[in-house]
């Protein structure tokens, strides 16, 4: 393609996740995080920081492509580096080797174990634990296992039919929907309950982790009326009360309905926000373009809502972008000109009750938040041609995040249907 100068290609809408033409081929995974090297300072910089949930500590295995294995693609790690400092929206690395084989100027990174506190899991058949995770294991997840099972985040419980039952010690959901997920592991599947150890322990950093907090960024989501133009397009307007206004809040289940979110940005500053909605009854952190929980799924699932456009070209690692968001303005969500579905609300058959969190993370630049999805374990087999240049930043580079608890109740009424 000619390369335009004076063009910086953006990518926005409800399908931005979709590869071209819907090929079937394995492609690019968020987990890959794009690095390179700083030829002023001479350091590996990962393009994730503090606003990604990178920790001190951390290891990278070193990838020259982002593409996910399959059998006819390899994609082996060639070296390892270590996280040495953690910025906003960057990191530096450092090769963990010495001496170290060639590394390029320019690379993709993949988590291989988290710098952060140690995971506590109990099992009262201790044996059986240390056989499932053995110190080698422990030591990749960042987890230990305890004898306490107060000071326990996960319980790990083996039934007579060979089946591991897994409940939690959590605060902001056992109150609501108990401790015990509803999904078991047979007991000789030892590398799927590791995953589902790693897979919790992503998903827990991720909810509880906490930025700046911008106490004038609101956020409110209603129920949706429908009205038609003359044309008969359907137009969607926010009405009633914000269902989000208490925290937590309850809201009783009407599958019918459609919601959206206003964000209300009362700052001075630019901002890039990014909407995630967290089911802690499923596995997957997922990055798809997908807007509607899907009912059948059970186990950690955190569906990205909304996400900003991004860019390509020159002067910047994501180009020119312009804040969706900008000072004193309000960005809808899920009607309007937002160009993502509105929410929905489903509960599984067997549920009467729920509990899911909304979170927001704000940025004062536009960063990739590729890098915390994660699939399920349990899943079966303004202007256009300026010339593209530097983001203009705020004097401080900053990010933040906001949290929404929802409690969700079956409606009376389904009942007698």
């Amino acid at each position: 393609m000619i390369y335009l100068r004076r063009q910086s290609p953006h990518c926005e809408g409800q399908h931005v996740d979709r590869r071209l033409f819907n090929k079937r081929a394995s492609g690019a995974h968020g987990s890959f995080i794009l690095t390179h090297l700083d030829k002023e300072t001479g350091v590996y910089l990962l393009h994730a920081g503090a606003a990604q949930g990178i920790t001190l500590g951390s290891t990278f295995g070193f990838d020259l492509s982002n593409l996910i294995p399959d059998s006819k693609h390899s994609n082996a790690s060639l070296s390892t580096l270590v996280v040495t400092k953690v910025n906003t929206f960057t990191s530096e690395l450092a090769p963990l080797e010495d001496p170290v084989s060639w590394i390029p100027p320019q690379f993709y990174s993949r988590m291989i174990q988290r710098g952060a506190d140690s995971f506590s899991i109990y099992s009262k058949d201790r044996l059986w634990l240390e056989t499932a995770f053995p110190p080698e294991i422990c030591t990749r997840l960042s987890a230990e296992l305890t004898d306490d099972p107060q000071k326990a985040f996960l319980w790990l419980t083996r039934d007579e039919s060979g089946k591991v039952h897994f409940e939690r010690n959590d605060p902001m959901i056992t109150p609501f929907i108990g401790s015990r997920f509803p999904h078991v592991v047979d007991e000789d599947k030892v590398e799927l309950i590791q995953q589902v150890l790693q897979a919790y322990i992503q998903f827990n950093h991720h909810l509880t982790r906490t930025g700046d907090d911008f106490k004038n960024v609101l956020m409110e989501l209603r129920t949706l009326s429908v009205t038609y133009s003359e044309d008969f397009d359907m137009i969607l307007t926010p009405a009633g009360d914000d269902l989000i206004q208490n925290e937590p809040t309850t809201v009783v289940v009407d599958e019918d309905e459609r919601l959206g979110m206003t964000i209300s940005n009362q700052t001075d500053l630019p901002l890039y926000p990014y909407v995630f909605y967290f089911d802690p009854s499923d596995l997957m952190i997922s990055k798809s373009a997908l807007r509607i929980p899907r009912c059948e799924i059970t186990l950690f699932y955190v569906v990205n809502w909304y996400k900003p456009p991004f860019g390509a070209g020159i002067g910047s690692l994501s180009a020119a972008i312009d804040a969706p968001l900008p000072p004193k303005s309000t960005l809808a969500i899920g009607y309007g000109s937002g160009g993502v579905s509105p929410w929905q609300f489903l509960l599984r058959d067997t549920d009467d009750k729920d509990v899911g969190f909304f979170k927001m993370f704000l940025t004062t630049s536009p960063v990739d938040f590729s890098s915390i999805a994660q699939a399920s374990p349990f899943e079966e087999h303004t202007s256009r041609t300026r010339k593209p240049s530097a983001v203009k930043l705020p004097d401080a580079e900053r990010w933040g995040s906001k949290l929404s608890t929802i409690i969700q109740l079956r409606h009376p009424a389904a009942e007698e249907l």
